[in-house]
């Protein structure tokens, strides 16, 4: 067809997976607590030694939703033109922004476009490009609480290939 349009709804349930839902609680679960034996030293907690475990520290994200639109268009053989849009819930609460320094999902918005254009009998010029919008998490530093931990992420990609058919 000329024109294909698309789709797609999309639900995460990080909440099944520990290591990404639990959250990481030093306020109330420090990562080292006092060596009785050894006064002024400090020895890691079990739950940061169980990090990602059913019992361990996790990064704290929530399940979410993620919404898809594409299209593509071929406006004569062997040529065609794809866009796509998608947009998400944050996983990240403000009470995560500390551990997930290490993992700083926090984009929302994506924007895609790419084409592909026939240019020999099985040799196929590919092209894609992705922005993902700029968005920030922001939240109090536990160890720190007066002061605030930003997260904040903004990607561009682009490919560029070739499609040979053997």
């Amino acid at each position: 067809p000329l024109l294909t349009l698309a789709f797609d709804v999309q639900h995460i349930f990080y909440g099944d997976v520990k290591s990404i839902s639990n959250p990481f609680d030093v306020q109330n679960n420090p990562p080292f607590v006092p060596d009785p034996n050894n006064p002024g030293n400090f020895i890691p907690n079990q739950n940061f030694i169980h990090l990602g475990q059913e019992d361990g520290y996790g990064f704290g994200w929530d399940d979410m939703t993620i919404f898809k639109f594409g299209a593509q268009v071929k406006p004569m053989p062997g040529l065609s033109f794809r866009a796509g849009y998608s947009f998400g819930s944050q996983p990240i609460p403000e009470s995560e922004v500390f551990f997930n320094i290490l993992a700083p999902g926090v984009i929302e918005q994506h924007l895609t476009f790419g084409f592909s254009k026939t240019i020999a009998p099985k040799v196929t010029l590919v092209g894609a490009f992705m922005h993902a919008f700029s968005n920030t998490v922001a939240g109090p530093d536990p160890m720190d609480p007066a002061e605030t931990i930003e997260l904040k992420m903004n990607q561009f990609e682009g490919d560029l290939g070739l499609q040979i058919t053997l």
